[in-house]
């Protein structure tokens, strides 16, 4: 897919202070850390239906179009739709699977599994679903979890909703400082513009500065309608200074109108977008409409700086 010029529009509710504007597009002001070798982006929030998993199928098809093919990892154990699109192998290995994660940790964490080529290792890690539950003491997916990050360039964590607790256990057993030296991470908060979604945001932001920020307004595909009448400053005002400070990027997600058949199909058959694009029954003209909104989204998310 050819790269076309970001097209996100900051709502016109926001402070003009609070972001910088080019050619009415929001500009990235990224301090670069030369010495990052890798990238960790996890996708997340407060609720389900807001467009999560969307937004993740996004992520995944730029980078596989930037040639970074990423680790992809659905810690959603009820509905890993994620996992169902574009893990279908592994998602059927997850669903056969008779071995343990505690078993299979154990496995290769061994002297023998130190030995083993990082993408065999990997394999291993992966024929489990990890899942980040709130008991402090599963420690073993955790463990897991950091072991994926570190073998991995470019892994793509997707969240299920209500799992702040999982993550922040696994954040806190982590050296954050140290592991941003190295490891890009970036938290993009897939928001419904309630004051629980963006407080819970606003905690994160306090707590873990070593994370880098990027709230995402989803008015695409599976997303919220609530922020047709969201006004940002009004509900939360510390968002827009952190915007204006540059400690937090904010993009939205256009939206794109797809007949409710093709809407239906997309998680019946849990094709990913570039299957959906390339099937042979596609209509042309609704081809063409996703297409298009999926470069325009490329561009938007590209232009945070964190690509």
């Amino acid at each position: 897919m050819s790269e076309t010029n970001a097209q996100s529009t900051v709502q016109p509710e926001m402070e003009a202070s609070a972001i910088t504007e080019s050619n009415g597009h929001l500009e990235a002001h990224v301090d670069l850390n030369t010495n990052i070798l890798k990238h960790l982006f996890i996708v997340g929030g407060e609720k389900g239906g807001v467009g999560k998993t969307w937004f993740t199928y996004i992520l995944i098809e730029l980078l596989l179009q930037l040639d970074r093919d990423p680790t992809i990892l659905d810690l959603d154990k009820t509905t890993p739709n994620v996992a169902k699109a574009y893990l279908k192998d592994i998602y059927q290995q997850w669903s056969s699977s008779n071995v343990r994660a505690e078993q299979l940790f154990e496995t290769i964490e061994g002297s023998e599994g130190r030995q083993l080529d990082a993408l065999v290792r990997l394999k291993k890690l992966l024929s489990e679903q990890i899942v980040l539950s709130n008991n402090p003491d599963d420690t073993k997916s955790r463990d897991r979890l950091s072991e994926v990050v570190e073998l991995s360039d470019n892994t793509i964590i997707s969240l299920p909703s209500q799992s702040q607790s999982g993550l922040c256990y696994w954040l806190d057993e982590t050296d954050l400082a140290l592991m941003a030296t190295t490891i890009q991470i970036v938290l993009f908060w897939v928001s419904d513009g309630s004051y629980e979604s963006l407080s819970l945001l606003e905690n994160f932001m306090y707590k873990y500065p070593e994370l880098q920020y990027c709230l995402v307004v989803n008015k695409g595909i599976g997303s919220s309608s609530e922020w047709e009448n969201y006004r940002l400053g009004l509900v939360n005002p510390d968002l827009n200074e952190m915007i204006a400070k540059k400690e937090l990027k904010a993009v939205v997600i256009d939206k794109v109108v797809l007949s409710e058949e093709l809407s239906i199909r997309l998680q019946r058959e849990n094709l990913t977008f570039s299957e959906i694009l390339t099937a042979p029954d596609i209509n042309q003209r609704v081809a063409y409409r996703l297409k298009t909104w999926l470069e325009r989204s490329f561009a938007t998310v590209k232009n945070t700086g964190y690509f």
